[in-house]
């Protein structure tokens, strides 16, 4: 099982595309990247709780903890995403970068 659970993150990609204003990289497809995380995840938990892992307890340990991280990771960076999103479609309007030109300037 920890053998088809490399194989497959041999294979997931992070998708990013061009945000439609600037040249700003945005994460795409989040929930792929989700779905594979909970899949392995629940695949690591199931290892860990087999009465035969004793052999590979370092090695699913390791990848839980990788997975765990990487799932924090994904987490904070499409929160910070969605902030800056958020904040981007405001600074950009030609009132609010009259009215605070400082602000505006150094949000870009």
């Amino acid at each position: 099982m920890l053998q088809v659970l490399d194989e497959t993150w041999k294979k997931v990609e992070f998708t990013v595309i061009t945000h439609t204003q600037g040249d700003a990289l945005i994460i795409s497809d989040v929930d792929v990247l989700y779905q594979a995380l909970d899949e392995g995840l629940a695949t690591i938990n199931m290892v860990l709780g087999s009465r035969y892992v004793k052999p590979l307890r370092a090695e699913a340990e390791k990848w839980k903890k990788d997975l765990m991280i990487l799932s924090s990771i994904v987490e904070e960076w499409v929160l910070c995403q969605k902030q800056w999103m958020y904040l981007v479609n405001i600074f950009t309007a030609a009132d609010i970068k009259k009215s605070l030109p400082a602000e505006a300037h150094q949000f870009d």
